[in-house]
């Protein structure tokens, strides 16, 4: 009896510790740190149709703009791809492309949400950058 509880026991040890370990493989993201770049998806599209984001980046980018060369209003911000981190709500570290009239410039744009509470804001912009530098903290 005692021997088929404690076999219970081990199998059961030995199945959570591979699923474990398997799940530890899987996922490449270390709590806090930075996920793998992915393409912008309708998450990323929505929050950029959000005026508390998209007024804040266009006003952020153009001042930096203001203060080096580039005085073109800024037409369009559109998002090509991100990295998340999970703080107390998501940090959403994201590449865009941002256009004027006739030309654009890579930046990237670092938004807090927190989804629970409806709050989002816009905590910096960096740029310009080259168009195939993955984003990185800053």
């Amino acid at each position: 009896m005692h021997c088929k509880i404690f076999l219970s026991f081990l199998l059961l040890s030995l199945f959570i510790t591979t699923c474990l370990a398997s799940e530890r493989k899987r996922s490449k993201q270390r709590p806090g740190g930075l996920s793998q770049e992915k393409p912008a998806d309708e998450t990323i599209r929505e929050l950029f149709r959000d005026p508390d984001v998209s007024r804040p980046a266009k006003r952020q980018i153009q001042s930096q703009r203001d203060s080096t060369s580039s005085r073109r209003r800024i037409r369009k911000i559109k998002p090509l791809a991100y990295k998340s981190q999970v703080v107390s709500g998501v940090m959403y570290y994201v590449r865009t492309r941002v256009t004027d009239r006739d030309s654009y410039q890579i930046w990237w744009i670092k938004i807090y949400e927190q989804s629970w509470n409806d709050y989002v804001k816009v905590v910096n912009v960096t740029g310009p950058q080259d168009e195939d530098e993955e984003v990185a903290y800053f």
